[in-house]
């Protein structure tokens, strides 16, 4: 079961990777005319089976900024340039303009096409990086986090005790 669910989770993910973008701005109508009139792409399987995108191609990722346009109304969900904005400007004053000057995009849905220009476009008070090693980004600052004489670390039991709100309270 776990190799079949990985299977599909890494099929999903070249799809993603090699077939959707980010439109650099909200879609219109004329967005979605379009692409009725543009040939669809074309996503072979591994069984061989073609898969066809049209607009979904673009439309899958508009669920990051219109969430309960894209997944449905009971969507309880924040588009992302929202919870961006609200996380850097819930940060210490002094650190804000700091947070503001660079903020790296990173991850897997990260990589998505346009997703950096697009995020530039809706956040124009804010330097979005997309870095080429993003898909190691996150990983590199734990790494760098880790390593620093500064960060105390929560022991396992106070955590499993508390759990995230502990550190939410004594670390943020």
């Amino acid at each position: 079961y776990q190799r079949r669910v990985h299977g599909n989770l890494e099929l999903l993910n070249g799809i993603k990777e090699r077939a959707c973008y980010v439109l650099p701005d909200p879609p219109t109508e004329n967005d979605y005319d379009k692409c009725h009139h543009q040939a669809s792409k074309s996503f072979e399987l591994p069984d061989g089976q073609s898969l066809l995108l049209g607009y979904s191609q673009w439309k899958c990722a508009e669920s990051l900024f219109y969430p309960k346009q894209h997944i449905g109304p009971t969507v309880d969900g924040s588009p992302l340039p929202q919870i961006i904005r609200e996380s850097v400007e819930s940060c210490d004053l002094d650190l804000i303009n700091e947070l503001k000057s660079k903020l790296y995009v990173c991850g897997g849905t990260g990589h998505l096409r346009g997703l950096v220009t697009r995020l530039r476009n809706e956040l124009g008070d804010m330097n979005i990086v997309g870095d080429s090693h993003r898909s190691t980004l996150a990983w590199e600052g734990g790494s760098i986090m880790s390593n620093l004489d500064t960060l105390s670390w929560v022991p396992l039991q106070t955590y499993i005790e508390c759990g995230p709100d502990y550190i939410s309270k004594y670390y943020c």
